[in-house]
């Protein structure tokens, strides 16, 4: 029985075994949102606001509703003075709803940040009002993206997005994914792609795109921190601080990222690590995926672990697929140091603080949200996108944990359903030329040996195999007996 119950204890069976503990809410009704820059409002009403002719006691606004530019609808407000707002503002939002379920039946409406509107009304009361006076619609408010013409102005923009330390050198899809839901040009798509192939940087510090292995459709976690991936990578040159390694933490939802620089690799240190800079931030994760290395396979990780109830998944021998997604993120992680660290290669650790940022704040490719939008709601700017105006004044805090609480959970839950749509595409695609390892219970097997001497068989065995479960095998060492999990691509 024993035994049966360790054959049971792959990484897909313990994240399946709880996969229903990790279903997300639903998001609360909300009638007036900011939506990020991530959401697509194409197909959404637009309410345009104009202003028409003043004088010392009336103003006149024109309330326009469009589809693809054609007015649907105009109507005209007229105030005698701005205390007038709030109660024309909310009768004039109910006639519209009436409209809109009556003619339209589309209920997602938007307004640009910048409408003359808020000239007269603050965007936080705007929300109350909506709240009060809407039951169907939603009002998305949205900033415009900004139109550029100037190619020096073009220039600027792609050297503080790309050349800086929060830029991070990224690559075409990634810098565009960044730049588009804030500024557009003419050519766009060709300009980021000639800008990046110029840079010398890049050209001297990337690898080329290598082939992948086929792969399985994994459990998709549902709440950010819920699985997280643990590895170390270095030695590093020793800092003027000391430090040698790096602890590295990503969450298999958000790919948030967290980097921890250490002197050494030591249970202990990288146990202390993970406590102090993380689990005491962020909370305790419920499932950890690392290697087999000994920093993490050891009796102090594993009380950690059963104090905290978390639930540590170990990757298969020589299968660093299992937390390919961290993996990747440390071949960013050595392009972008290689970009920025001095000649002495001694100051690594001080750029460790600013690669996590342009990471954690960048569109990531599988579900098109920044990593730092799911986990903390909202969105953040570079140091040179702050806005010199004031915010608006926070009155209500009630107001403000709904509408987080209502984003988070919004962008979780849209996150979740883009990173199974991307898994299952990328599935399908790479298992188009497939080919299969043919073997079944009892079958004789050989492992490959990884970092093998050249005249050094690159196999070992053979092992039984003495079960299999989707893409790993169980096979025991003939001699001594010992069984493990191995992946079915390093079998032969």
């Amino acid at each position: 029985n024993n035994k049966q119950n360790n054959y049971n204890n792959t990484p897909q069976n313990i994240i399946q075994n709880k996969e229903q503990d990790l279903q997300p809410h639903q998001p609360d009704q909300l009638h007036a949102v900011e939506v990020s820059p991530s959401i697509n409002t194409q197909d959404f009403i637009e309410i345009e606001i104009k202003r028409c002719t003043t004088n010392k006691n009336i103003i006149t606004l024109n309330l326009i509703l469009k589809i693809k530019n054609n007015n649907i609808y105009s109507r005209l407000i007229h105030l005698r003075n701005i205390k007038n707002m709030e109660l024309a503002l909310e009768l004039e939002l109910q006639l519209i709803e009436k409209f809109v379920i009556e003619q339209i039946k589309n209920y997602n409406l938007k307004i640009s940040a910048e409408s003359c509107l808020f000239q007269y009304l603050g965007i936080a009361d705007f929300k109350n009002i909506c709240n009060k006076a809407l039951n169907k619609i939603i009002i998305h408010i949205y900033k415009p993206r900004k139109h550029l013409s100037d190619p020096n102005e073009i220039d600027k923009i792609l050297f503080n997005y790309h050349n800086t330390p929060t830029g991070g050198h990224l690559g075409q899809a990634r810098l565009y994914q960044k730049l588009k839901s804030m500024f557009v040009w003419r050519g766009m798509k060709k300009t980021i792609a000639k800008y990046v192939n110029a840079c010398a940087q890049c050209s001297k510090n990337k690898h080329q795109i290598k082939t992948k292995e086929p792969f399985l459709v994994t459990t998709t976690p549902a709440k950010a921190f819920e699985v997280v991936s643990i590895d170390t990578v270095g030695p590093f040159t020793r800092s003027i601080q000391g430090n040698r390694y790096a602890v590295t933490l990503q969450c298999d939802l958000s790919k948030y990222v967290v980097i921890i620089p250490v002197k050494d690799k030591e249970a202990n240190t990288v146990a202390r690590a993970i406590v102090n800079e993380f689990i005491l931030r962020y909370g305790p994760m419920n499932f950890i995926k690392t290697d087999l290395g000994t920093e993490y396979k050891n009796a102090v990780f594993e009380d950690i672990c059963k104090y905290l109830h978390i639930t540590q998944i170990f990757a298969t021998v020589a299968h660093p697929e299992t937390i390919g997604a961290l993996e990747r993120n440390h071949r960013c992680l050595n392009e972008y140091l290689r970009a920025f660290v001095n000649d002495n290669h001694d100051d690594w650790d001080t750029w460790i603080a600013y690669y996590t940022f342009c990471y954690n704040t960048t569109p990531n490719s599988v579900h098109s949200y920044t990593p730092f939008e799911l986990v903390f709601g909202r969105t953040t700017d570079i140091p040179s996108q702050f806005p010199n105006k004031r915010p608006d004044p926070l009155y209500n805090h009630d107001s403000y944990y709904q509408e987080l609480k209502y984003r988070i959970q919004t962008s979780i839950t849209k996150a979740k359903e883009y990173l199974v749509k991307t898994k299952q595409k990328m599935t399908q695609k790479e298992n188009i030329n497939r080919k299969q390892l043919d073997v079944k219970d009892g079958d004789l097997v050989f492992i490959e040996v990884p970092n093998h001497k050249k005249l050094n068989p690159p196999f070992e065995g053979p092992y039984e195999v003495v079960k299999i479960s989707e893409s790993n095998c169980l096979v025991k060492n003939k001699s001594t007996g010992k069984t493990q999990w191995i992946h079915k691509n390093k079998l032969k």
